[in-house]
């Protein structure tokens, strides 16, 4: 039973489910859509896809990751407040690890996988909507009106806004957690 706690357990810490949720598959949806950008239907990157050799996947795997990273740096540039504000953010983090203790550990980078996951969710669901509403404005200039793209984009769109609000909630959640441990650990010590 102790494997499987440390590999459960190493799944959240070594960073695997972050690697996969929180910026392949992120950075694998704009790469589609980028590909899409340039074939006539989805049908076709699929069929393509396939004669593709197995080293090309590897190097678009790591693609993926890169642009699910540089997704994740823009959503973290996205609204932060001066130097002090993340100073502030760093002593909290460095406190907490400090005196959490191997649940609160694991909580913490649960909060941290939901918020990545769905953060550079959103993010990269409106890339494929700006994305996929270029090309429907490139179909439109060719004369050729596709709804059902259209309703994809408003889709891409509604659900990069849901995603963004669940990101900021568990954002919060990991927030008001840290400083609740930091705070009974502090209260235990005197």
């Amino acid at each position: 039973m102790s494997f499987l706690d440390d590999a459960f357990k190493g799944l959240y810490t070594q960073f695997i489910l972050h690697d996969i949720m929180g910026k392949i598959i992120p950075g694998s949806l704009v790469l589609l859509a980028g590909c899409f950008f340039f074939y006539s239907s989805l049908g076709e990157v699929f069929r393509d896809a396939k004669n593709v050799p197995f080293a090309l996947w590897l190097v678009g795997i790591g693609l993926a990751w890169l642009v699910g990273f540089g997704l994740q740096s823009a959503r973290n540039d996205m609204g932060r407040g001066q130097v002090d504000e993340s100073t502030t953010r760093y002593r909290h983090r460095i406190k907490f690890y400090q005196l959490a203790g191997p649940y609160e550990y694991q909580q913490l980078n649960r909060f941290w996988l939901v918020r990545d996951a769905t953060g550079n969710g959103s993010n990269s669901l409106f890339v494929v909507a700006i994305l996929l509403a270029a090309k429907l404005v490139v179909m439109w200039v060719a004369g050729e009106l596709n709804l059902s793209l259209a309703a994809i984009v408003l889709l891409a769109a509604g659900l990069g806004l849901a995603l963004r609000k669940i990101s900021n909630s568990y954002d919060e959640k990991r927030s008001i957690f840290m400083k609740t441990t930091i705070s009974l650990h502090q209260e235990k010590e005197t």
